[in-house]
C-alpha cells in the first residue's frame, strides 16, 4: 500500500500516492477502500488507517492537529483544539509577563506595604527565614530587608538584632553557597553606618570572623569586609578585637596595593588603628610582615595626598623600635634608593 502524504489543492483536502501519480480527495480513498471507512446516514464519517487506528472524516478535513507519539491516540474535536490552543497562548502570554517583570531583578512594592513589612513581627519573621530557609529564600530575605533599610520611615531599631547579623554572618561564611556572600556583606555594610549597632558587631565577634575570611573574598566582597572592619576600628572595642586577631596584620600588609585603592584606604586605616593602639607590640609585627617595603610603594605610587601621607605616618610610627641600619634593611631598599 503506498504511503499518502496530505494535499491540497483548490479547497480539497486529499492524498497525494507518490508512485502512480494520482490525487485521491477523501471521500474517493474511503470508497475505493484505500482507506477504510464506515458508512453511516448522511455519508461516511469515519475512516481506518493501515495503523488500524480509526479518525472522524470532520477532524481530518478541518485540518485536526495530529499527535506525534507513537501511541494510539483518540482524536479531539476542533472545537476541543482550538480551546486548548487558546488557553495555551494565553498562559505562555501570562507567563511572558511574569519573567518579564522578574527581569526587573526588584518588584514595585507599594509604600503602604512597605510600611507593614517594617513592623517588629514582620521583620522577625524574615530573621527567621534568614536563619532557617534555603539559601535562595535567605539571599531574598537579606535583599529584602535591605529594601526596607533604604526607606526613609526606617529605624534603626529594626536591624538591632542579635539573631539578624548572626544569620547574616553564616550566610557570609557559607563556602557551599558562595553566592550569598555578596548581599550577606552589602547588608551587613548598611548597617553597619548605623551607630547603634556597632558594638553588637563586635558582640557576635564578627570582627575576628571576618579578618579569616578575607583571604578568600572576591573583590566586591572584600571591599565590602574592609569597609566594615574599618568601621568598627572606630570603637575601643573593636580596636581590642582587631589587635587580638593573629591574622590582623598579615591580612591588611597583604591586601595593600593588591586590589584596588579603596582597599588599600581601608586596610591601611586599619593597621594605623592597630599599631596606634600598640605600638611596641604591632609595630614589630607589622614590619616583619613586611609592611615598610610595601608603605614605600604606597607613597611612590600614583595614590590620592591623603593616602600617601597616612603611609609616611604609620611608616614613622613602626621605625621607632629599630636602628636606621636595621629599618632600612627591613624595607629591602638596595644602596642606590637608600
Amino acid at each position: 500500500m503506498p504511503m499518502f502524504q496530505h494535499y491540497q489543492k483548490d479547497g480539497l483536502v486529499g492524498f497525494d500516492g507518490g508512485g502512480d501519480g494520482h490525487v485521491l480527495d477523501l471521500d474517493t480513498a474511503v470508497k475505493d477502500g484505500v482507506l477504510g471507512g464506515r458508512w453511516w446516514w448522511g455519508g461516511w464519517r469515519t475512516c481506518n488507517l493501515c495503523t488500524g487506528q480509526t479518525y472522524e472524516r470532520s477532524n481530518i478535513l478541518n485540518g485536526s492537529v495530529w499527535g506525534t507519539s507513537l501511541a494510539p491516540q483518540r482524536c479531539k474535536s476542533s472545537g476541543m483544539i482550538r480551546g486548548e490552543g487558546q488557553a495555551r497562548v494565553q498562559a505562555l502570554k501570562e507567563l511572558h509577563q511574569v519573567v518579564a517583570a522578574h527581569a526587573t531583578a526588584r518588584k514595585t512594592v507599594e509604600e503602604e506595604s512597605k510600611a507593614n513589612l517594617m513592623q517588629p513581627a514582620k521583620i522577625s519573621l524574615m530573621v527567621d527565614l534568614l536563619n532557617e530557609g534555603s539559601i535562595e529564600t535567605k539571599i531574598n530575605s537579606t535583599r529584602l530587608i535591605e529594601m526596607l533599610m533604604e526607606e526613609k520611615d526606617f529605624r534603626s531599631e529594626i536591624v538591632s538584632s542579635h539573631s539578624l547579623l548572626v544569620g547574616l554572618m553564616r550566610l557570609v561564611k557559607d563556602k557551599r553557597h558562595p553566592n550569598g556572600n555578596l548581599p550577606g556583606l552589602t547588608l551587613l555594610r548598611t548597617i553597619c553606618l548605623h551607630k547603634q549597632v556597632r558594638n553588637l558587631f563586635v558582640s557576635i565577634g564578627a570582627i575576628p570572623q571576618l579578618v579569616e575570611l578575607l583571604p578568600a573574598l572576591n573583590p566586591d566582597c572584600l571591599e565590602s569586609a574592609l569597609f566594615i572592619l574599618d568601621t568598627l576600628s572606630s570603637l575601643p572595642e573593636g580596636r581590642l578585637a582587631l589587635r587580638d586577631c593573629l591574622n590582623t596584620i598579615p591580612n591588611m600588609v597583604r591586601l595593600l596595593m593588591r586590589v584596588s585603592e579603596s582597599c588599600t584606604q581601608y586596610a591601611l586605616a586599619i593597621l594605623w588603628s592597630v599599631c596606634k593602639l600598640a605600638p611596641e607590640e604591632c609595630s614589630s609585627i607589622a614590619v616583619e610582615a613586611g609592611l615598610a617595603a610595601k608603605l614605600l610603594l604606597v607613597i611612590q605610587s600614583g595614590c590620592n595626598p591623603v593616602l600617601k601621607q597616612r603611609s609616611a605616618e604609620l611608616l614613622k610610627l613602626c621605625s621607632l623600635n629599630y636602628t636606621d641600619t636595621t629599618f632600612i634593611s627591613k624595607c629591602k631598599l638596595t644602596k642606590t634608593i637608600q
